[in-house]
Order: structure tokens, then sequence, then C-alpha cells
């Protein structure tokens, strides 16, 4: 049995979904469908609050990744030069249409499939850039209306560590972005 490789290809970015089914075309047209197994279109959710309600939103990566039998070939290359929405190959040296692309590791594509269900990211978290000694005002929870110092920032758990003047006594906190606010 023949090995399945996955690779990352450059599209043009909002247009994710259209070039996923432009790539299916053309391999349909080239006679090559047998060689294209399946085709996945990352991307992150996050919500966002409009009116009092939480509504889930895409953001898409300019990027799809496609399932070929076997090693990519020129023939295979040759063959993204006529889906009009392709912009290059992803390898190890960046992107583009000369470039020889690079097949992902199971690591990195299991990273990029994840579990599909979080959507633990709020919008204004993805703009939020907290540094270290800056004023904060704590926006929810018991402790709304307070103003906190960020002693240390998470961004990957997408958390800050403050302190907070209770009593007289500085409190250390942990808070996520979404329940501060820069002031």
């Amino acid at each position: 049995m023949q090995d399945a490789y996955w690779y990352p290809i450059k599209v043009q970015g909002g247009q994710e979904e259209k070039a996923s089914k432009q790539v299916r075309d053309v391999f349909e047209k080239k006679g090559k469908e047998s060689a294209l197994l399946d085709i996945f279109v990352p991307f992150h959710r996050f919500f966002t609050i409009k009116n009092g309600k939480k509504i889930i939103k895409k953001r898409f990566f300019a990027y799809i990744v496609v399932k070929l039998s076997g090693e990519m070939g020129q023939d295979l290359r040759n063959i993204f030069h006529y889906v009009p929405l392709f912009r290059g190959f992803i390898s190890s040296m960046g992107w583009g249409p000369t470039h020889d692309p690079t097949h992902l590791e199971q690591d990195e594509l299991d990273k990029m499939l994840g579990d599909g269900e979080n959507v633990d990211v709020f919008e204004d978290d993805l703009k939020k850039n907290f540094q270290e000694g800056e004023r904060v005002e704590i926006v929810e929870g018991v402790l709304k209306g307070k103003i906190a110092i960020v002693v240390r920032v998470d961004p990957h758990r997408k958390k800050i560590e403050t302190t907070i003047p209770i009593f007289g006594k500085e409190t250390k906190t942990e808070l996520s972005f979404s329940q501060v606010k820069k002031i």
C-alpha cells in the first residue's frame, strides 16, 4: 500500500473553501482525482459578544491542507498551477509557487486538527497585548471595577497574573484576558 501525505498549500486569503473546491475540480479535470484523497481547511473558532449574546466565528489562515496518495511529484505540483486561487507551496523555507512542497509530520497534523470543539478565545483577546507593570480594570466577577497591576502574562493560556490591593494588602489573582480591560 502506498503512503499518503498531507501537504499545506497557500491560497488566496478569505477564499479557502472556494480554493478547496477548485483543487478538487482541477484534479478531476486532469484525471488525477485518485491521487487527491482529502482536503482540510484549517480554521480557528472564537467568540464575540453582540447584544449580550455569544456568537461563534471562524478565522481562516489562507492555506488548505491536501492529502495525496504518495509523494508530490512534478506532475501533481503542476496541477496546482491550474487552480486560480493557488498562491504557493509551503515548505521549510517559506512559501511560493516554486518552493518544494513539504509534507506535514503526524504531530503537526494532530495540532492542526485538534478536537475542533474548543471555542475558548474571545475575539477581543486576540487583539490584547498586556505588559508587565500595566494597570488593568477588572470587568467581570466579584472584583469587577477594581484596578489591578499585571505581574505576569501567559499568552498561550490567555491569562494574566495580577496584584490587587484588598484591605491594604497586595493579593495575587489569576484572571483571563476576557475578565480585564486596559485602562
